[in-house]
């Protein structure tokens, strides 16, 4: 017997398994980015089992939470942690930390500045491309773990150079944080003297690798990094996996089967850059030294082996009143952790 239903975007296939026993197929279709990690799922070289996974790289990651045919996706770690603190339960996070980064690289300021460390952004000027994402509460981090309050700073939020990207209001800002005006830029504020810093997750096109109007604030940001990783242990989580409730009420393995493809497409891909260290002269360097500093399991997925990092990022979302209450690791996981000992 072989039946074919449709499962909020996921083909259904039912047949008898291997196993002697009823087996389910579902045809997945999850959107994400184009990481190198996800090749291999891409390529179908790591299959999921009971999954006939179709890797989506052709739309923003953002249609995922956006649009509930969709039933998985990659999506700001910053955002499902919001979604659980306001009670949201039609998506279920998996511990699959699809991008990670550091962050001291991320400030920069005019040529001419004369600030070169974060404590020196009290009573400033700062502007950023977005209040609560993942990776700008990273940053925020670094500021409050350098001493300052971030109530010091005077916040602007807006487009970093793109004039015609969608603007936050002030609506959707907090009270202390103010847009920018409409048709000006992050960078155009900042070469103009009306900021003294911008805090986003990418180098502008006026940073030109250093040979700009701007430069980064920290000088030396890799030595920065090196240091914050000797003393936290963890590269900082930024966005996840999510999969829609409905799929998980019907087929619950669904979300052990999909971690432990990451968990393989993960490893496979890190045996692959110890054969691809002339891709860049300083890559081997760079793969013994993250592995001396944070283990060899670097980009582990899970939830024990990001524990750490997980508590951290939301006491730093509850510091900076991004979320209204307390959310633990068991709030945000303890499913999936349930889901996959089933």
């Amino acid at each position: 017997m072989f039946v074919r239903g449709q499962l909020f975007g996921c083909a259904v296939h039912v047949g008898t398994g291997s196993w002697g026993q009823l087996m389910t197929t579902v045809a997945m279709r999850l959107v994400t980015r184009d990481y190198m990690q996800v090749e291999p799922l891409a390529r179908r070289e790591v299959v999921p089992a009971g999954i006939d996974l179709t890797i989506d790289r052709s739309v923003p990651m953002t249609v995922f939470t956006q649009d509930p045919a969709v039933p998985a996706g990659e999506m700001s770690f910053a955002q499902y942690v919001r979604r659980v603190a306001a009670g949201e339960r039609d998506i279920v996070g998996l511990p699959l930390f699809v991008m990670r980064g550091f962050r001291q690289r991320c400030f920069f300021v005019r040529e001419d500045s004369n600030l070169s460390r974060l404590e020196e952004l009290a009573g400033k000027r700062v502007g950023t491309n977005g209040w609560p994402d993942s990776g700008n509460t990273w940053s925020r981090s670094l500021i409050r773990d350098a001493g300052i309050d971030i109530d010091q700073i005077e916040w602007w939020v807006g487009p970093t150079e793109d004039v015609k990207a969608k603007r936050m209001t002030a609506a959707e800002l907090p009270e202390d944080v103010r847009p920018i005006a409409d048709g000006t830029t992050l960078v155009e504020m900042l070469t103009r003297g009306d900021l003294d810093a911008i805090m986003v997750p990418w180098p502008p096109k006026a940073f030109a690798g250093g040979t700009g109007p701007i430069r980064r604030l920290l000088p030396d940001f890799r030595a920065a990094e090196l240091e914050y990783a000797r003393r936290v242990g963890f590269w900082p989580g930024l966005h996840i996996v999510g999969i829609r409730r409905s799929v998980l009420d019907e087929h619950p393995w669904v979300a052990a089967s999909l971690s432990d493809a990451f968990d393989r497409a993960w490893r496979l891909t890190a045996d692959r850059l110890h054969v691809w260290v002339d891709s860049t002269p300083w890559l081997q360097d760079d793969l013994e030294q993250i592995g001396a500093m944070v283990g060899p399991d670097w980009q582990a997925h899970g939830v024990e082996a990001n524990r750490q990092m997980i508590e951290m990022f939301c006491a730093e979302l509850l510091a900076q009143r991004i979320i209204p209450r307390p959310v633990t690791v068991e709030d945000l996981f303890g499913e999936f952790s349930r889901l996959r000992s089933a």
